[in-house]
């Protein structure tokens, strides 16, 4: 293996698929998306030195609020309020159980990836897209209770997981 090789190897993130598969266990692996929540918690920390730095904020806050309610809805303790807003890349898995979100780590290189939430199948009303599948586009995921969490895709998500997605029953009105 030549020194290409070997930096290439060290950039190369696992295969998600095969990694999901064996981290979920018993549950059978049906497809994933790597995605970012797309209003995720704020981090702007401003020191307040005059007028025009009160209404920075103040604008800073209302357009966080407005992107928080685009994207996210629900009551207190729903589903939607319980999952994580971290602006890091997580990778969301449908399996024939539960959905799971997953962190790969910096590059997402983790061979043994953290669980950070997971939801019972039968809470998952729908998997859907907002308009597009490519990367940038958003997924919305709609829960039994009502709530509602939208994620933006950082690679388009594979088709195997628009057919898992389609395995979920459409929303009645």
């Amino acid at each position: 293996m030549g020194m290409f090789d070997k930096i290439k190897a060290s950039m190369t993130p696992p295969d998600h698929a095969a990694v999901l598969q064996a981290s979920l266990g018993q549950e059978r692996y049906l497809g994933h998306a790597v995605a970012i929540p797309s209003a995720t918690e704020s981090t702007r920390r401003h020191s307040i030195r005059d007028a025009t730095d009160v209404a920075q904020a103040a604008a800073h806050r209302l357009t966080d609020k407005i992107v928080e309610d685009r994207h996210i809805g629900g009551d207190e303790g729903s589903v939607a309020l319980s999952l994580p807003r971290s602006s890091d890349p997580m990778v969301i898995a449908i399996s024939d159980t539960s959905l799971t979100w997953w962190k790969f780590g910096l590059g997402a290189k983790k061979t043994e990836p953290d669980l950070v939430a997971s939801v019972p199948r039968e809470d998952v009303v729908s998997v859907a897209d907002t308009g597009s599948r490519k990367v940038r586009g958003h997924v919305r995921l709609s829960f039994a209770d009502g709530s509602f969490f939208d994620y933006q895709s950082v690679m388009a998500p594979s088709e195997q997981f628009w057919q898992a997605a389609a395995t979920f029953d459409p929303p009645t009105d």
